[in-house]
Formats: structure tokens, C-alpha cells, sequence
């Protein structure tokens, strides 16, 4: 079956180099229709989601209707991965519609080093036989995991080449990202959740759509790194990105500033290990030696001398025809309701999350991490109420397809009799904020802060650390209260059990932990969860 490489496009024009990946997807001749699979980078991020784009042509006389199918296969030691996407698109007739499509792709852990590219699948009108697994992406892997960076054309092309050599190692690069133009940057933040570290012409910056700007700020709270080059000041909008960084660069860029730049990257909130030691919560799923022995010494008892000499002896030898299944079928539902007994139905987990409040936009920053072992399970899948990224972390020894579309997850995400973990990140709608009442007065040394919560459960312990860089606390904050604050810090050890250090509190910001359940992306409901203490953080708002 053919097998169509994807096209590297670099085109000169009036912009300069122009960089990005093009797929034309083959159709009949007589179609009348064109389509093109495209993405803004010239090499595919190994996580989060594929930022592509599908621009169909439809001149065929009639609306027609296209079902685009991908595929993205991982491959590790010891490891098969595969996550899968689809996307149905109507195109009226003598129209043209440009789609942006979130394609999932199998994450690069330690366990996988490299990710395959995707391969497209695309059914529907008139597509020709060479429409079938076409593939964009998965040229040249780096020689080891590392940070995915995308630099602006114009910043990048003077340095690219010798940045590739100088970033050299044994026949490979380390050098792992793309050149980009700026203004197709995506206007989803889930498109640039693959990248670690972005560059941009403070020029470009400044041309950039509302939407792409919002994404981008969006993707570097999520912990992206944005280094504006050219720029005296950091935007006002850009100053607040807790998870992330935003450095000011010079106009030209030198490669040993972007080599160290590169090695320094943290591939976003990952590093935060919300669950320390989880796995260990959770024993190996190991088979019941003692019982499966005694099960099959049984069953070989009663199938073979019961069944022969006593159920069906010498005179009724024609009774094996219905005595040995039905021997069967009982133990088929004896061994079936053993392991309902030993394992339960559904299953157990834990879950911590991190939420970065962002009162003045009224939504929250959520990073959350669960690890769950199941039993028998009657379905796996599950919705989301958000869009959401999920990331699988420590799969091992399992062939798994995993169905990811938008807020549908189907597939091997839970899967019965197994123990799996998962990242989520996501931003969600809220109204739950900490305000100060009396901020004018708190500047005097001898006021006692005011403060109240509108979060919908009460905390269990708060810190505030106001502009003199005092530190404050409370303890059992109740939604809709006043709550005059005390001096110090109630729970030195409030943030201990993250294995990863958080960066400091800052003036006129908070912590606080709570116990809502509310307050987690649901995922399989058949999971009875032990929640961890959500961990709020982020600045207060003033009335």
C-alpha cells in the first residue's frame, strides 16, 4: 500500500524562508475537490497534540463530506502506544473551508523515545486509493528526549543550520523543533502544548491576532517559555504566568545563548510530581497462584474421573455430550465470579491537583495527576467537561489505543485488571477567588488583613504574603465570610509532599488547600477516588 512521505515546504517569498509541513491528500481526478493537510511547524512536537490544519476545496456541484482518521504509533522497549483521532468536516459546494485539527500523538516518556509521526486516514468523497494511510511528520528523531523548541523564520533561519551542527551529537542532533512564521501561530493553546520554548521578534508579537495571543499566553501559564527578542519590557498581560517564563532576548540571536537556552528548558507543569510515590500505593497485579492451582486441579477432577466414571459411567456414555459443557460452563462462572470477589467492579485511585487562580479572567489553571487500579471493568470510556490535554505517564509492558477526541476519550485509557496514571491539564471557567478587603489600610504596619472566599468549599489552611513581604494565615475559611488573617505561617509543611519545589509566593499572592471534589476533571466514573488536598495558589483580588 502506498505510502505518501510528507512535503517539507520551504518557499521564498517576500516574508523570507517560509516553514511548515503540506500534505496534499489524494483524490480521483474528476473530484472537483482539493484538500490539504498542513502544520505551522516543519517538525511534529512527540506530545500533547499536532498543530494541523485541513484547506478544502469543494467545486463538485454538491455539499460533500469528508472523515479525516489518525493515527499516531509510539514505540518503546518494552512498550506499544498508539493514540487515535478523528475529525468529520462538511464542505458546502463552489466553497473553501480551512479546519483547524487537534490530533493527539503519542507522548515521548522515557519509556518511549520517539514518536512515529501521524498517519492520516482520510474517507469520503471520491478520495483515490493513495488517500489511505498517507503520513506527515516522522522524519529524523533527535538522538535523545529532549525540549521541543519553535523559532520564528526570521529569528531562526540566520542561526538554524549551525545551531543543528552545534547541537550535535554522534551522527544526530539534539537539536528537536521547527522554524515557524508567526502569523499562523494556532489560536488554541492545546496546538502548542508539544512545545517547550517559543521565540518571537517583538515586531511579530505585536501583529499577532487577539486569539493567538490569547493562546499563547494560555500555553505559557501552562509552563511554556516565551522569549520575546527585542523587547524592553515584558507585556503587561504576559507578567502573570506562574508555571511558566517569559525572558526579554536580543534582537539577533547567538547559538550559544539558544544552546544553553534549549538545555535549560522544563517541558512545562510536567516536572511536578503531584503524587509522590503513587505507584507504590498500588501492589503489582499479580494472578492468585494458590487459587488458579486449586481451580484447575478441579476442574481436571471433575471434567475427567467425575465426569467419566460417575456422571457418564460405562451404561451412559452419551451423557458427555451434555455433562462436559456444562461442567465447563460452571467453571467458567465459578473462575468469573472469583475474580469479581477478589477484584471488586471498577476500581480505586488517587488524585492530587494544582490550580492557578486567575481572578481578574474569571478561570483556573488546573494540573492534575491520578493513578488508579481497576477490576473488572464493563466500560472505559469517558467525557470531559472541559477540553482537556491527558498525558499517560508510566505505561509499561502493554499494547495500548488510546481514542482521544476533544473531551471524548475512548479506548485503553482504563483498562480492566491494570494500574494506569494520568496527567491532565486543562483551563476551567470559575469564579473562586481570595479578595482583600482592606488593601489600603493593610499598608499600615498595625492592620490585620481582611479577606474573603468565594470558592465553593472551605479551605483548610490559607497564606498571604502582602506588598511589605509579611506573611499572613488563616485556617477553615468558610465561602462568603470575612476572615481576619493572623501573622505567620500555620503549616510550615504545606506544599512538602510535592516531590518538585514550587516557585516562591510572591507579594499580594496566595496558597490555600481545600478538599472539593468538585474540583478535579472527572474521568471514569466507576473510579472511587481518595482525593489529595487541592492546592490553590495565585494573586488576590481587590474589591
Amino acid at each position: 500500500m502506498k505510502r505518501a512521505l510528507f512535503i517539507l515546504c520551504f518557499a521564498l517569498g517576500s516574508g523570507g524562508l517560509q516553514a511548515g509541513l503540506t500534505l496534499p491528500i489524494d483524490l480521483e481526478k474528476d473530484s472537483g475537490a482539493k484538500i490539504e493537510v498542513r502544520s505551522f511547524l516543519d517538525e511534529l512536537p512527540s506530545r500533547g497534540y499536532a498543530p494541523l490544519e485541513a484547506t478544502i476545496q469543494n467545486s463538485s456541484g454538491a455539499p460533500r463530506q469528508w472523515t479525516f482518521n489518525f493515527s499516531s504509533p509510539g514505540r518503546g522497549r518494552n512498550l506499544k502506544l498508539n493514540m487515535l483521532s478523528s475529525e468529520t468536516v462538511t464542505v458546502e459546494n463552489n466553497a473553501t473551508r480551512t479546519i483547524p485539527l487537534l490530533v493527539p500523538v503519542s507522548p515521548s516518556l522515557a519509556e518511549m523515545p520517539w514518536t512515529a509521526g501521524l498517519q492520516i486516514d482520510v474517507r469520503g468523497f471520491k478520495t483515490g486509493a493513495n488517500a489511505n494511510n498517507q503520513m506527515i511528520g516522522g522524519s529524523n528523531p533527535p538522538s535523545r528526549q529532549g525540549a521541543f523548541v519553535a523559532i520564528s523564520t526570521k529569528l531562526g533561519t540566520p542561526i538554524w543550520t549551525e545551531l543543528t551542527q552545534a547541537t550535535k551529537v554522534g551522527s544526530r542532533s539534539e537539536l528537536y523543533g521547527s522554524l515557524f512564521e508567526p502569523d499562523r501561530l494556532p489560536e488554541d493553546w492545546r496546538a502548542l502544548s508539544g512545545i517547550d520554548g517559543i521565540w518571537l521578534m517583538n515586531e511579530e508579537f505585536a501583529k499577532l491576532s487577539s486569539s493567538q495571543r490569547s493562546a499563547l499566553r494560555t500555553w505559557a501559564q501552562m509552563g511554556g517559555t516565551l522569549t520575546l527578542c527585542g523587547a524592553t519590557d515584558v507585556p503587561d498581560d504576559f507578567k502573570n504566568v506562574f508555571f511558566g517564563k517569559v525572558k526579554l532576548g536580543p534582537e539577533k540571536l547567538a547559538i550559544n545563548t539558544v544552546k544553553e537556552a534549549i538545555h535549560g528548558l522544563a517541558h512545562g507543569p510536567t516536572g511536578f510530581d503531584l503524587l509522590t510515590d503513587t505507584t507504590l500505593k498500588f501492589p503489582p497485579i499479580k494472578p492468585n497462584v494458590p487459587l488458579l492451582l486449586t481451580f484447575v486441579i478441579l476442574f481436571a477432577i471433575f471434567i475427567g474421573p467425575i465426569n467419566i466414571f460417575v456422571l457418564a459411567g460405562a451404561a451412559h456414555r452419551h451423557r458427555l455430550f451434555w455433562t462436559t459443557p456444562l461442567i465447563s460452563v460452571a467453571a467458567s462462572i465459578l473462575l468469573t465470579a472469583f475474580i469479581f470477589l477478589q477484584d471488586g467492579t471498577g476500581g480505586s485511585g488517587t488524585r492530587a491537583a494544582l490550580i492557578y487562580v486567575m481572578p481578574d479572567e474569571h478561570r483556573q489553571i488546573l494540573v492534575q495527576q491520578q493513578t488508579s487500579r481497576t477490576g473488572p471493568l464493563f466500560g472505559g470510556s469517558f467525557q470531559t467537561t472541559e477540553p482537556v490535554v491527558i498525558t499517560p505517564l508510566g505505561v509499561n509492558d502493554q499494547k495500548r489505543v488510546l481514542k482521544n477526541n476533544c473531551t471524548f476519550f475512548s479506548g485503553d485509557w482504563f483498562i480492566s485488571r491494570s494500574i494506569q496514571t494520568q496527567k491532565i491539564q486543562s483551563v476551567i471557567p470559575s469564579r473562586g477567588e481570595i479578595t482583600l478587603l482592606n488593601a489600603d489600610a493593610v499598608k499600615d504596619q498595625s492592620t490585620v488583613p481582611l479577606i474573603t472566599s468565594s470558592f465553593p468549599a472551605p479551605l483548610e489552611n490559607l497564606v498571604y504574603e502582602d506588598a511589605q513581604k509579611r506573611r499572613w494565615n488563616a485556617q477553615n475559611v468558610l465561602p462568603g465570610q470575612k476572615v481576619a488573617l493572623t501573622p505567620g505561617q500555620p503549616n510550615p509543611n504545606l506544599l512538602d509532599r510535592l516531590s518538585h519545589p514550587m516557585p516562591p509566593i510572591s507579594a499580594g499572592s496566595f496558597f490555600a488547600t481545600n478538599r472539593d471534589p468538585s474540583a478535579f476533571m472527572n474521568t471514569l466514573d466507576s473510579i472511587r477516588w481518595n482525593d489529595e488536598p487541592v492546592i490553590y495558589f495565585g494573586p488576590v483580588s481587590l474589591p
